[in-house]
């Protein structure tokens, strides 16, 4: 006998609970992708997504990947598409996820080392043995009253319209004729045709292409941006968009505000201007930062004052940075006041609303970079004039309460390594003590620093000094663990690693010892120190240790300084044009103002020309001053040698 025939289970379509409306109704998976999913898009349907709250789940507290943790609040957002409707979305702001921002394990907390060679693995956030615990750093969100979110308002108000100053756009001495600016910034028939494959394929790029319909004019400036100056602005980061957290979190924010994204196309100007020198990239760099005003006005003028103004403070300074990154090369000091501002205005932010988020660390980050770099680098310091302010603004980078997080975007790596700043914990700390010292005696009234002062700065360097990645020189050796040859490229990021002729090195312990030693010298040289002649034995001690750390120059023959040809070798040697060499700027300015030999000057040059043909922003200024100081002329520009 047959037996009969066992009936097939029905499936039912699967469908994400947490997918927006649109999708659970036609009963498809979403993939939740804010503000518009993809489904949506195609289909050209209005996408919303369900208000909900979730509570943290207990078993994700401790992970460094339980982001998940993180309450979940709807927020309103509005996206503008090219038939000039708005296309109203409800929201969510949560830390990112896999897929969110397309992170990888760039920094994962899993990360394995061959045995007994954890790279300083004795790094970690001062007084954290183990990292704070994402779940428990801080009130996930703690909403004050409305007179705190009016208050907010008033202040972020002031800050935006404050930005008009530091950038002194006038569009009325632009030609006309020049561009047409009164084509539309977003139509809705552009094909997709300049975009190459990788920008295609990334998912949040897709997305703001799509919400915004961008001409191909516009669409070159987002491409720019993507796969190079993005770059420019975190250099040790991943080429890869779906590694690379830094743009993924900027683009995700412009993806919701527009005044950010005209940001992004005005920095991306400003920096094609410098290469080009073409007109065109100015009138556009002036007419993005006219639209990205404009849209901060008509945004404060129409915002509900007690409930809108905390989604807009993370891309307002987000914007601000981006502006603040593009006239840091001014010598007119006016970044100062703005930067100073933005500081207040985000402690302000963060008084109402206390939570951990990719953008926060990014905004610290970059506050502290300029303020270490300024101070560093510029005899009227950086924006901050006391102790106080000082620990607010430089503190935060050692992310005691933001580790895993830190650590889950790719900001460090485990071993404490700060990818932003290019330098190991032990010297970032350094840094901070370093630059609070300087404050306190620039403020008291013999203006030098005592013995234990010295002390304390060089017991910290000593420290710094024996850590590494790789190893102290920068050089990984065959027999190295970390060598590509031996499965190392399994246990660094690709980053590390620079290749000239028949050596492999790091750019990861280059960037952080010559940072190092350029502190090195301003201990040596500055007169609230040692106050040492720059032709000092000592002096020249540490600068031939600096240039000698320059692996990129290996096979370069510097002997005849007489007949060196500059642009045969820069042609020669495309690794004189890699965007790692921009971690280096402040220091090699440094060190270039205290060269005495005839070789290790040409080594300086060499290292600015090269930059200078690169495109990067201050890097003109910076030589300039170097070779006023090689001339005598002991006049110093205000200026920010921050790219």
């Amino acid at each position: 006998m047959t037996e009969p025939k066992q009936q097939r289970a029905i499936k039912k379509r699967k469908y994400s609970r947490a997918g927006c409306q649109e999708c659970k109704r036609r009963k498809i998976k979403c993939d939740e992708f804010r503000p518009i999913c993809q489904n949506c898009s195609k289909a050209k349907k209005e996408c919303s997504f369900q208000s909900s709250t979730a509570a943290p789940d207990e078993s994700t507290k401790g992970d460094s990947s339980g982001l998940e943790s993180y309450r979940v609040v709807s927020v309103p957002s509005v996206v503008s598409t090219s038939n000039g409707k708005a296309v109203s979305s409800s929201t969510t702001i949560k830390p990112p996820v896999d897929g969110q921002y397309g992170f990888s394990n760039f920094a994962d907390s899993s990360l394995s080392f061959p045995s007994g060679t954890n790279p300083i693995r004795s790094q970690s956030p001062p007084n954290s043995q183990n990292g704070a615990d994402v779940s428990k750093s801080r009130d996930i969100l703690s909403y004050s009253t409305g007179n705190d979110e009016h208050a907010l308002y008033s202040s972020a108000s002031v800050f935006a319209h404050d930005l008009t100053d530091l950038l002194e756009v006038r569009m009325d001495d632009i030609p006309e004729n020049l561009v047409d600016y009164r084509t539309p910034l977003f139509e809705d028939k552009s094909p997709l045709k300049s975009i190459s494959e990788d920008l295609f394929n990334d998912h949040s790029i897709q997305n703001l292409i799509v919400a915004y319909d961008m001409v191909d004019g516009y669409k070159n400036y987002l491409r720019l941006f993507y796969e190079k100056y993005s770059l420019w602005l975190m250099p040790l980061s991943p080429v890869s968009g779906s590694k690379n957290f830094f743009k993924k979190v900027i683009i995700h924010q412009a993806q919701r505000y527009p005044f950010l994204l005209n940001a992004i196309f005005s920095i991306t100007a400003a920096f094609e201007y410098e290469a080009t020198k073409s007109p065109t990239d100015e009138y556009y760099r002036r007419f993005y930062v006219s639209l990205s005003l404009k849209g901060l006005k008509d945004a404060f003028d129409h915002m509900d004052k007690n409930n809108d103004v905390i989604h807009y403070i993370e891309p307002l300074i987000l914007t601000s940075l981006l502006f603040v990154t593009q006239t840091a090369a001014a010598t007119n000091g006016s970044w100062r006041d703005h930067l100073r501002g933005a500081n207040n205005l985000f402690k302000q932010y963060l008084s109402i609303r206390k939570v951990s988020s990719p953008v926060i660390l990014i905004a610290t980050t970059w506050f502290a970079s300029f303020e270490i770099i300024a101070s560093m680098t510029n005899p009227v310091g950086g924006s901050i004039k006391t102790e106080e302010l000082l620990e607010d603004i430089l503190l935060p980078i050692l992310y005691k309460d933001d580790w895993n997080l830190a650590i889950q975007l790719g900001l460090v790596l485990p071993s404490g390594y700060n990818v932003f700043l290019g330098q190991s914990s032990a010297t970032v700390f350094l840094f901070i003590r370093f630059l609070k010292l300087s404050l306190k005696i620039k403020n008291s009234a013999f203006k030098i620093a005592d013995s234990d002062d010295l002390l304390e700065i060089a017991s910290l360097a000593e420290q710094a000094l024996k850590l590494s990645v790789t190893s102290q020189n920068g050089l990984i050796e065959p027999t190295s663990p970390y060598h590509p040859k031996t499965n190392g490229i399994n246990f660094l990021p690709y980053e590390t690693y620079g290749y000239k002729d028949d050596i492999v090195f790091s750019w990861f312990d280059i960037s952080d010892k010559i940072h190092l030693r350029g502190l090195y010298l301003t201990v040596l040289t500055d007169p609230m120190y040692f106050n040492l002649p720059v032709e000092s034995l000592l002096v020249q001690d540490v600068v031939h240790k600096i240039l000698d750390m320059c692996h990129f120059y290996h096979g370069i023959d510097f002997s005849n300084s007489d007949t060196f040809d500059f642009d045969a070798v820069i042609k020669a040697n495309p690794i004189l044009h890699d965007r790692r060499l921009l971690m280096l700027h402040s220091s090699l300015l440094k060190c270039g103002l205290c060269c005495v030999d005839k070789v290790d000057r040409l080594r300086i040059q060499l290292y600015f020309k090269s930059m200078i043909s690169f495109g990067a922003t201050t890097v003109e200024n910076s030589y300039r001053q170097i070779q006023a100081g090689w001339r005598g002329d002991k006049k110093n520009l205000d200026f920010v040698p921050y790219l």
